[in-house]
């Protein structure tokens, strides 16, 4: 009997757990609070706050497929297929996002652009722009456009450009091949970054003035890899194998941390008051580095080029530079030019320059250092046929080295030149030829109070 009872109160004990512990899963009081009851779940529109490109959404006209004329953010829903006569999409408004998502726009013979942007404040991102009649993506003739950004976007095989947008716009992570005008154009104030451009019928990249390239390469174009127009900058930029200039620009512009090899002509080829620092150019046509007037070059290399490694015109400053086994200068600088700290080998002549400071030219076939001014502490060596020093006229040597060369210092000119604490070893011919009328090479006129050392030991 004991046991029938304590059975019953074990199961009236267990279900009223059971009950309690399922209230506690509900959750919440038991009587609803006062008033209708309100929906939970978000709206579609909520979920999704996205418009989809379509016929109902975007129609289109005769001259375009899709027309996006209204601020928002829209989407594709699937690939687009380009039609004759056609453009693909069309932003009219402003302030529009489009993402292809990660669809692709596919043009078809005779089509037109596959997104032209003529709105301002434009995003298209995420997605592939192939084939299409036109550009894939056009902006730059519509001359009021402004500020579009074109993100993660791939355009390959366009008839014209790749991408072109016109003022304060950016184009960021994309890819440009095999379109047949430029990779990429941009009119003013716009920043390329992170793009790859290749195999492009013109330029790789193409800009106007006040323009940022950077973190970008360009290879295996018809133009130059990258063109860039006044007041602009590259920098940890490559460019490979161009069929004009590696990096073509013209005046006042900044070049950081790039390569240019295998260019047809130059490497970097500038206008006047540039700023390159730390380029490398091997390989090319031309010069490796070539600028007009009153540039500033340095840390920077140019080997292998067709003709000079580095080349500067009047009122440059040059300086901690190495030009090796170039056609014509290792280094070559203009009247006016100051050159400081660079090394200069088995070039047909190692550096030219009317100011040279702590600087070596080795196994040159022709001149080691020519000078068209002063030379302090530099030393030339080992141009076996060749010149030590070449002076001209009115030049300055003032300890300064010349070893197991043809001719040691030699003048080419009548004018006077002056010699102080200089000295030459193992010269095959003259130590010091012509370098002063009437000289004696231990006695130099103008100078008696410093002493000139020769030795052919």
């Amino acid at each position: 009997m004991n046991d029938r009872r304590y059975t019953v109160t074990l199961i009236a004990t267990c279900l009223t757990i059971l009950v309690a512990t399922a209230m506690l899963a509900r959750g919440g009081p038991i009587d609803p609070p006062a008033g209708p009851v309100a929906p939970t779940m978000k709206t579609l529109a909520e979920v999704e706050p996205r418009i989809p490109v379509g016929p109902d959404t975007t129609p289109g006209d005769s001259a375009n497929t899709y027309v996006i004329s209204q601020s928002g953010s829209y989407y594709l829903t699937g690939n687009l297929m380009g039609e004759v006569g056609k453009t693909g999409i069309r932003i009219t408004g402003s302030h529009v996002v489009l993402d292809l998502n990660g669809a692709m726009l596919e043009g078809v013979s005779e089509s037109r652009e596959g997104i032209r942007i003529s709105g301002n404040h434009v995003t298209v991102r995420n997605g592939s722009i192939v084939g299409w009649g036109r550009q894939g993506i056009r902006g730059f003739s519509e001359l009021s456009q402004k500020a579009a950004i074109i993100e993660d976007i791939s355009v390959v095989d366009n008839h014209d450009d790749g991408i072109n947008i016109y003022e304060g716009g950016a184009v960021r992570r994309c890819n440009a091949r095999g379109n047949g005008g430029h990779g990429i154009q941009v009119y003013s104030g716009c920043l390329i970054d992170s793009c790859i451009v290749r195999n492009n019928t013109a330029d790789g990249i193409n800009t106007n003035f006040a323009c940022i390239v950077r973190n970008s390469t360009s290879m295996f174009n018809g133009g130059d890899g990258i063109r860039l127009g006044m007041s602009s900058q590259a920098s940890d930029c490559i460019a490979y194998d161009n069929n004009e200039h590696g990096i073509e620009a013209l005046d006042d512009c900044n070049f950081t941390a790039c390569n240019t090899d295998r260019n047809t002509l130059s490497g970097i080829n500038t206008g006047h008051r540039a700023i390159v620092r730390g380029c490398g150019a091997t390989l090319n046509g031309t010069d490796g580095i070539r600028t007009g007037f009153a540039a500033t070059v340095a840390a920077c290399s140019g080997k292998d080029n067709g003709e000079s490694g580095i080349w500067t015109s009047f009122g440059s400053a040059v300086s901690v530079v190495a030009g090796r086994t170039n056609n014509e200068f290792g280094i070559y600088t203009n009247t006016g030019c100051s050159l400081s700290f660079a090394a200069a080998s088995d070039n047909d002549n190692g550096m030219s320059a009317s100011l040279a400071f702590g600087s070596m030219a080795w196994a040159n076939s022709i001149t080691g250092i020519t000078i068209r001014g002063l030379a302090q502490s530099c030393s030339s060596n080992g141009q076996s046929s060749g010149t030590g020093f070449a002076l001209s006229q009115y030049s300055r040597i003032h300890e300064c080295n010349a070893a197991g060369n043809r001719f040691g210092f030699q003048s080419n000119t009548f004018d006077p030149v002056v010699f102080s604490s200089n000295s030459a070893f193992d010269t095959v011919m003259e130590p010091f030829d012509d370098t002063f009328p009437g000289q004696d090479v231990n006695d130099p006129v103008n100078a008696t109070s410093w002493e000139n050392f020769y030795s052919d030991d």
